[in-house]
């Protein structure tokens, strides 16, 4: 969203903010974002009938944050209204979506972002920019992909290990070791989950073969995440349950 709210009584804006260690804008929501909305909503509506809260970027938010959402969502007080944006919906957790009303606007097509991304980046090569659009599909997306190098490395870096999963099935041994390597906490893993659901979606939507049971799959894994399964242990899950 580009609307600044920042000085309405009414409504307090939650999306990830600056990491003070790094000077750079975090990749997730945390549990303290999440909990301001509990001090935003303890107050009636000063102005109007309602107070409401946006989360931009829904689907970074971590699994505690998450969490803590949940808990407002389930017992709303009368005239709070929580709105979730975000351009991945079903990275969102099933029992925090299962509670919101979906509405679902048009995205533009990927030339009409690929020209975008163009003006708005113009020092970025051409690679970069069709990678991330290819990749994400949806301006906010590219946008944080191209604006951070950690970012886009973690999207490539997915990609590759993706593309290495599908087409040699003797390295997925290997590959499962490079991402428990990779990612040291549950929620490092989760984020790397929520790029393969990325992926294994439009694997999907082109008719690849078995990818509804591997979606199936990395689901449950990242549910064991949320449930403080060993990272290891959900890893394993899905190494010997998913069959693409």
């Amino acid at each position: 969203t580009n609307e600044d709210f920042s000085n309405h009584p009414e409504v307090i804006l939650v999306q990830p903010g600056m990491n003070p260690k790094t000077g750079k804008i975090k990749t997730t929501i945390g549990v303290e974002d999440a909990r301001s909305l509990k001090s935003h909503f303890v107050h009636a509506p000063a102005v109007g009938l309602h107070r409401a809260a946006i989360i931009d970027g829904a689907d970074r938010l971590t699994i505690e944050a998450a969490n803590a959402v949940l808990k407002l969502v389930e017992e709303p007080a009368p005239g709070r209204i929580f709105f979730l944006v975000t351009s991945m919906p079903g990275q969102i957790p099933a029992t925090l979506l299962s509670r919101l009303a979906r509405v679902s606007l048009s995205k533009p097509d990927k030339t009409s972002v690929t020209l975008w991304a163009q003006k708005k980046f113009p020092k970025q090569t051409e690679d970069a920019i069709n990678a991330a659009v290819e990749f994400w599909e949806t301006p906010g997306k590219v946008e944080e992909a191209l604006k951070s190098k950690t970012t886009f490395k973690a999207m490539v870096e997915s990609q590759e290990l993706f593309n290495c999963w599908m087409q040699k099935p003797a390295e997925r041994p290997r590959i499962i070791e490079a991402i428990d390597k990779k990612h040291k906490d549950a929620q490092g893993l989760a984020t790397w989950g929520k790029m393969w659901m990325r992926l294994l979606s439009k694997r999907l939507a082109a008719g690849g073969p078995n990818a509804v049971r591997t979606i199936q799959c990395l689901e449950k894994t990242l549910e064991y995440l949320s449930a403080n399964v060993q990272k290891r242990m959900a890893l394993d899950y899905f190494f010997i349950n998913s069959n693409i």
